[in-house]
């Protein structure tokens, strides 16, 4: 059964399931579900499983599968995931579009997101990497309540669930948060930083860079997935823009 084959899997891996759950932004519970058969992982969970287990979603889900084919050496466990990739993010304001670009260390561009202006303000970016593939999409909308301007950007990438980032007010406070694929938003106190983690683990974090009121930094963990994590990373980015001084 599938359920035994993750369950043997997790534990030649050392695994808990609390661990597992962490790892995947879900309850331990679902993962003890997918263990008694009592449901069964979606097609990213069940590639984020494979992923996990060094292994391919056909390794993963073919009945005659030897599960020792997927253990790891033994050894010291691996260190935490470290964060490995940092890429500045800036907001370009062309005469017909706004853009923000994601370039490395280099200066090299490795992801851009472009809108096209209209008198609502930017709305609909598409989001792309340097080879021109399409990564995903954000939606940008924003409504007024009471003189206070709530924003949210709806985030769209093939393979994962819908993620939203809002900006709101909570206790007469600016909020952030994050909604779907286990992820959560933690904004630092002065409005234009904040660390993103998915269950318990972290995933990202974006700060201002220097002083260039157009310029942010974020940082990704080791294993977070890229493509959801740069859509997301400037999703947020444009969220904290709003409270930076001039923009």
């Amino acid at each position: 059964m599938f359920g035994e084959r993750i369950a043997e899997l997790r534990r030649r891996h050392g695994l808990s399931q609390q661990e597992v759950a962490n790892l995947l932004g879900v309850t331990r519970q679902t993962v003890s579900n997918w263990e008694c058969g009592q449901g069964a992982p979606t097609i990213d969970k069940a590639m984020a499983l494979a992923r996990t287990y060094h292994m391919s979603l056909d390794e993963l889900v073919d009945p005659d599968f030897d599960a020792d084919a997927g253990q790891l050496p033994e050894g010291p466990a691996p260190e935490p995931a470290s964060p490995v990739a940092s890429l500045s993010l800036k907001l370009v304001d062309d005469a017909d579009s706004v853009r923000i670009l994601a370039s490395d260390k280099t200066g090299a561009i490795a992801y851009e997101a472009r809108a096209a202006k209209s008198p609502l303000g930017p709305r609909d970016f598409a989001v792309r990497d340097e080879s021109g593939r399409r990564v995903g999409s954000l939606a940008r909308r924003t409504t007024t309540f009471m003189g206070f301007d709530m924003t949210r950007v709806a985030i769209k990438v093939s393979g994962f669930h819908k993620v939203e980032a809002v900006r709101d007010m909570e206790q007469f406070a600016i909020a952030y948060r994050l909604d779907g694929e286990g992820l959560s938003l933690t904004s630092r106190s002065d409005s234009t930083a904040c660390d993103i983690r998915r269950g318990e683990s972290p995933f990202a974090s974006i700060d201002a860079a220097g002083t260039a009121r157009d310029g942010f930094a974020a940082t990704f963990a080791g294993d977070a997935p890229m493509d959801l994590a740069i859509c997301v990373a400037i999703a947020v980015t444009l969220l904290l823009a709003i409270d930076r001084p001039g923009l």
